[in-house]
């Protein structure tokens, strides 16, 4: 199942976004895998398992269990942009598989 994130532009879609965790949560648990996009990093963390870091539609890394941190969400995001900065390309895994000379 793919659902997109249930931001909380107004009041009444608090409610909501109470009741769409709700029901994620209960399908995750009846074993349904679920793929939720959104760039609001505590509805990730709470709401998943792992973590698939995209960035200009490529992986640049996963987070699971304890590594599923705001801090390390952006640190993640961070060391790709420098990387891409400075013309080196990251693996999926993350690590730097080319640089540019300084």
């Amino acid at each position: 199942m793919v659902v997109p994130s249930a931001k909380p532009y107004f009041q009444p879609m608090l409610m909501f976004r109470i009741f769409f965790h709700a029901i994620i949560q209960e399908l995750a648990k009846s074993g349904l895998s679920i793929l939720l996009i959104s760039s609001e990093f505590d509805e990730l963390i709470h709401n998943s398992d792992r973590i698939v870091v995209l960035r200009d539609g490529r992986v640049i890394g996963e987070l699971k269990g304890d590594e599923r941190t705001q801090d390390n969400i952006m640190k993640m995001i961070a060391e790709h942009s420098r990387h891409k900065e400075w013309g080196g390309e990251m693996a999926n895994d993350g690590h730097e598989t080319s640089s540019a000379g300084v």
